[in-house]
């Protein structure tokens, strides 16, 4: 009941109204009314941890639409920060905004210039703020973190990469945090220079807990489908991964993938994904495989999940990697023998093309030349049948050599990751391309090229 009046009064005019008599008011002249409007009712909206405001479009669409001008008006405020309802208002505005979904926004992108300005018009001394305006910039980087997965939203992000890099500097933990990973978002490359990837885990995972464990599966505001996503660009850092975990982050990520309570698509497949690449790692691998529910609950989505080609890619892909190394050569030598028997020859394929879908331009020139001048040729776009991991075996089994395909996006594939250890068991000759001139092999494609 309380809810709806709340969520009524927001709805008014008055409420938007009530932002510009704010801003020619000194506090002390504050009217009550007004106070109920934009502090009291905001703010009992804001604390509302249930999910009946983010199904209501109405509700959604019009704080939206209203927060348009009310930032417009607020902005133009040249002492914004030092009026203490103002900022109270503004920040409870931003922590409703947290509400709606982010397709929400699509229509109304001014929105982030508006938050992007607050956090323009702060970053040169954030720290010398009272308490009050810090809570909005906080909130400011927590909406801003909320969207920047969209891609309208990150577009418009990518030209003050500096803003957020300042931003990470702050005292502040909460601003800290988000700025970090909004960084991250932006320019993926800068989580391979993380410094202290210790206390940057701690806090990850202090996050990631709390979140698990919230009704509304969010911490400082952060929803968790956000650290999840964030937690697929910082594990292709290697010292993460060991600090993931040495710092128990993989029994949270298992939660995450195994609960029926979480969403399947926002939350268990990026934190299967996140599992994935983890399970590269010896020591996570032995987790995985000792954890007592977890392969039973792997194999039961790999059955269901015929219809849905990412989770049986995730699923195929982690059943593979948990399998003991000795497992998965007696597979190769009993199909290769099969193999041998059956056409009469060593190798059905002179080489194997081995590549992200990212780089499938330059792939196809290449299979074309090759094939031209009579190679035969393995390429999983001419091979399609069964799953990904039977074909990349029987591949690899059937070529003499293969070809990688080095990048930045092959780096960073699962899939490109499998192929390229399996290889190396299989002891076939690995030809590394760099098919980027200024593209230097980091993390485990680097030491797969060192070591050749």
């Amino acid at each position: 009941m309380l809810l709806n009046v709340a969520k009524k009064c927001l709805c008014t005019t008055y409420y938007s109204d009530t932002f510009k008599q704010i801003i020619n008011l000194k506090n002390a002249e504050f009217p009550s009314k007004g106070t109920f409007f934009v502090i009291e009712c905001a703010h009992y909206i804001s604390s509302y941890t249930g999910t009946l405001l983010s199904k209501d479009e109405v509700f959604c669409y019009t704080i939206i639409m209203d927060s348009d001008e009310i930032f417009k008006q607020c902005l133009s405020h040249k002492k914004l920060f030092d009026n203490v309802s103002l900022t109270q208002a503004m920040t409870y505005l931003i922590d409703i905004l947290q509400m709606p979904l982010t397709r929400m926004f699509t229509k109304h992108l001014t929105v982030i210039d508006y938050l992007l300005l607050i956090l323009q018009q702060t970053v040169d001394d954030a720290d010398q703020f009272e308490q009050h305006a810090i809570e909005l910039i906080a909130s400011t980087t927590t909406l801003i973190y909320s969207l920047i997965y969209n891609s309208k939203f990150l577009s418009k992000c990518k030209n003050v990469t500096e803003l957020f890099q300042k931003h990470s500097a702050s005292n502040d933990k909460r601003i800290s945090f988000n700025a970090r990973m909004i960084t991250y978002a932006i320019n993926e490359d800068k989580a391979e220079e993380i410094e202290e990837p210790d206390k940057v885990i701690t806090i990850f995972v202090s996050y990631l807990g709390n979140s698990v464990n919230d009704e509304s599966q969010r911490c400082e505001g952060v929803p968790l489908k956000s650290l999840l996503t964030s937690l697929k660009i910082l594990v292709q850092n290697d010292k993460i991964q060991v600090e993931l975990v040495q710092q128990n982050g993989i029994p949270l990520l298992i939660e995450c993938a195994c609960e029926s309570k979480f969403d399947a698509t926002t939350i268990q497949l990026p934190s299967l994904e996140n599992l994935w690449t983890m399970s590269f790692l010896p020591n996570a691998a032995e987790i995985l495989k000792n954890h007592p529910d977890f392969i039973q609950n792997i194999k039961h989505k790999q059955l269901i999940s015929s219809n849905n080609t990412d989770t049986r890619n995730v699923t195929n892909g982690l059943l593979w990697n948990l399998k003991e190394e000795s497992e998965r050569l007696l597979i190769i030598k009993e199909k290769a023998h099969d193999s041998s028997e059956n056409s009469g020859e060593s190798f059905e394929y002179d080489v194997m093309l081995s590549y992200s879908h990212n780089d499938e331009d330059i792939c196809d020139k290449i299979y074309n030349c090759l094939t031209k001048d009579k190679f035969k040729v393995w390429l999983d776009k001419r091979q399609m049948y069964n799953s990904y991991m039977e074909r990349m075996a029987e591949a690899i089994e059937k070529s003499e050599f293969i070809l990688i395909f080095m990048s930045d996006s092959y780096k960073k594939s699962q899939n490109c990751q499998s192929e390229a250890n399996y290889a190396r068991e299989n002891k076939r000759y690995l030809i590394p391309l760099k098919i980027h001139t200024d593209y230097k092999p980091n993390g485990w494609l680097g030491l797969l090229v060192a070591g050749l």
